[in-house]
């Protein structure tokens, strides 16, 4: 995946806030793949493991904006606002340990006693359908149906609502193994009243968050050039930001310095 252009950007600014109802992770993840991505079907990026989903947003990220993602917190305890920097090659290594090209469909197996399972890794069209579920219990069950090819217990069919907690144990860890970024926890603790706790990183959060402010001040820099030299916002985007910089500084009498 390449970085974003400057046009890139300001097409992708340009979506705006998640329309109401589609504002969870998931859907803001997939809005963005598709705006970056154009040239891949909606029907195969829905179909993306999720954590390989989820490496897709970092490399995006890495490459445009650098290793380091700027987080934000707040410590439930005490409402201590924490400001926190990941690296993102170091949760993209998480990945490639766990064999992130691994697609979806591809079965894998697990046996617990006499109960085996084969299974396959869950997707975004997967954790989109379990959010129609009335309740936590129903949307566990939603996803343990969607991961689960076939089960057998004495080599007869087993139902997945007859299966073993410990098996759905066993499964849960060999999900979170095959696909690690699926869902990333950080242990935090506040320096404040030294409060621990664990959150979800939202990548697409981080992401959208960065691509907002960058954007804005990119706008900024078109706005400034366009007054002073009467250009179109296209041709001023063209310029590299090495050369909107040599003129932003010329308007602000600065120069070129040595």
């Amino acid at each position: 995946m390449r970085p974003l252009t400057s046009h890139d950007l300001l097409r992708v600014f340009d979506l705006g806030e998640p329309a109401p109802g589609t504002g969870t992770p998931h859907a803001r993840a997939l809005a963005l793949l598709a705006a970056v991505s154009p040239e891949e079907a909606w029907e195969d990026l829905v179909a993306l493991p999720v954590g390989q989903r989820e490496a897709r947003l970092l490399s995006l990220y890495r490459q445009t904006f650098g290793s380091t993602l700027e987080l934000y917190a707040v410590c439930p305890a005490c409402g201590q606002e924490l400001d926190l920097n990941l690296d993102a090659d170091a949760l993209l290594a998480q990945a490639e340990a766990g064999g992130r090209e691994t697609p979806a469909e591809a079965p894998t197996e697990i046996s617990l006693g006499s109960t085996t399972v084969r299974f396959r890794l869950l997707t975004s069209a997967d954790l989109l359908a379990a959010q129609g579920a009335e309740d936590e219990v129903g949307a566990r069950e939603a996803l343990l149906e969607a991961a689960v090819i076939e089960a057998f217990r004495d080599g007869a069919p087993l139902p997945v609502s007859e299966l073993p907690e410990e098996v759905v144990d066993e499964l849960g860890r060999r999900l979170t193994t095959a696909d690690p970024l699926a869902e990333i926890l950080l242990d935090l603790a506040c320096p404040e009243c030294e409060h621990a706790w664990r959150s979800p990183l939202d990548v697409p959060r981080c992401l959208e968050e960065r691509l907002a402010t960058v954007a804005r001040h990119l706008l900024s820099e078109v706005h400034t050039l366009a007054r002073a030299y009467g250009w179109r916002e296209g041709d001023i985007l063209a310029l590299t930001h090495r050369r909107r910089q040599a003129y932003l500084q010329l308007l602000t009498g600065e120069g070129f310095g040595r």
